[in-house]
């Protein structure tokens, strides 16, 4: 039978991770504010328009070389 604790955590461990999410959290919504992140991913969506097709099909890539 499975037992239903979790694993303990160190509470260190537990404080970084934390913080390590507020301040990705609080990097995006800055960025949201100023209007980089709109920026961003106008520019990404541009680049994935503008990009020439690959050179090799997915199909030409799994054949093994000759």
């Amino acid at each position: 039978m499975l037992s239903a604790e979790k694993p303990e955590q160190a509470p260190r461990a537990k404080g970084l991770d934390s913080a390590v999410r507020k301040k990705a959290i609080g990097g995006l919504l800055k960025a949201a504010k100023t209007g980089h992140l709109e920026a961003s991913l106008r520019q990404f969506e541009e680049t994935a328009e503008a990009a020439e097709e690959p050179a090799m099909t997915l199909e030409e890539l799994r054949r093994p070389a000759t």
